[in-house]
């Protein structure tokens, strides 16, 4: 069974878990296309502080030998192997998959196709035959900010957990074409990968991460009322696809369409109810156009969360200072402008993969 919403972020929980006694020993499956003779543990030593997974003497005390990086973490056995050299193990394994890890696997759909990677990934985890007791996986969407267009990466890869099968061939057609397109829009075939797109999602209605594509083809297109209806679909299979919502939100400011923008970001806080910050910014669009009254009960509660003084810095004063703006009844709601030339394309470009991922910048 699939579940989402965690109570934490990835580093959050396995930090936990550690606290906790969980686990016996990490193994960190580093994400490179270096050799394994390459492996460098000055770079992972440094890398490791700066990103506060080590302590500077945890990392002064790592080794690095037949590749394989090791040490402790907290007391408990830690190593760092190469893709193409995962260890045996034989005790009760969580398997996680983070889309981080193909962040920095990929350059571009000719020379490392996503799919190819996904199948290298998972078939090298499958034939070790690891005794897992639970896998978990992260879009990175939200936290990391990955690109929606790289979602379907972690999706197909629930789907292989649940049918290992997939691997051996017989994937779904909505898998295929989605590789062909990207492949299309990485050889600059624009109508070829726009066809693609198309066909994917008419012949997997029910596929989020085909449908998101051809709304954003659709609002490339200019044909925003039938890009909307597309995204909504797809957010009904797959509420993760909301973040474009948000995104879409700022576009409608930039066009004018402020009651389009609120519509929106109401949206977005119906499918993230826990994001405070998409609600202040609801608030902000409220007060902005004069609507007041509706901007009062959601900054009500916004102003009984416990802020952090470290996290959260200026958000209480902020907050106050819309408290302040919201109190007087006389302001009179602003309508909209007619539409500006321009359309409801989300500002953030593609990158020319079409794949989400940052390119690897080696």
């Amino acid at each position: 069974m699939l579940n989402a919403n965690p109570a934490f972020l990835p580093p959050q929980t396995l930090s936990l878990a550690i606290a906790a006694g969980l686990f016996s020993e990490i193994v960190y499956v580093m994400p490179t296309t270096q050799k394994i003779s390459e492996f460098s543990l000055v770079d992972f030593q440094k890398r490791s502080v700066t990103y506060g997974f080590f302590t500077e003497s945890e990392a002064a005390a790592l080794t690095l030998q037949n590749g394989v990086i090791g040490g402790t973490l907290r007391g408990i056995p830690f190593r760092c192997v190469h893709p193409d050299a995962l260890p045996k193990i034989s005790a009760p394994t969580i398997l996680h998959v983070d889309l981080g890890y193909f962040n920095d696997m990929f350059v571009n759909e000719v020379k490392t196709p996503s799919y190819g990677l996904l199948h290298n990934l998972m078939t090298s985890v499958r034939n070790q035959e690891y005794p897992v007791l639970a896998a978990t996986l992260s879009y990175s969407n939200q936290e990391a900010g990955f690109s929606l267009d790289s979602r379907f990466m972690i999706s197909n890869i629930a789907e292989v957990l649940r049918n290992p099968a997939l691997l051996s061939g017989n994937t779904p057609p909505s898998w295929t074409l989605r590789a062909d397109a990207l492949y299309a829009s990485t050889m600059f075939s624009k109508s070829k990968a726009e066809e693609l797109t198309e066909r994917a999602a008419k012949e997997s209605p029910d596929d989020p991460a085909a449908l998101h594509a051809l709304a954003l083809l659709l609002f490339r297109r200019n044909q925003p009322d039938q890009a909307f209806v597309v995204l909504d679909r797809a957010v009904a299979l797959d509420k993760g696809y909301a973040l474009e919502y948000s995104e879409l939100a700022e576009r409608g400011k930039e066009l004018g369409q402020w009651a389009k923008s609120i519509e929106l970001l109401q949206k977005a806080t119906e499918c993230f109810p826990e994001n405070d910050f998409v609600k202040i910014r609801l608030v902000d669009a409220l007060i902005q156009r004069g609507r007041v009254k509706e901007a009062r009960p959601i900054l009500s509660e916004l102003l009984k969360r416990p802020w952090s003084d470290t996290y959260h810095k200026g958000v209480p004063e902020l907050l106050n200072g819309m408290s302040e703006a919201v109190k007087d009844d006389s302001i009179v709601p602003l309508t909209d402008e007619p539409l500006k030339q321009g359309t409801f394309t989300p500002s953030l470009q593609m990158p020319p993969s079409h794949m989400g991922i940052r390119p690897n910048k080696k």
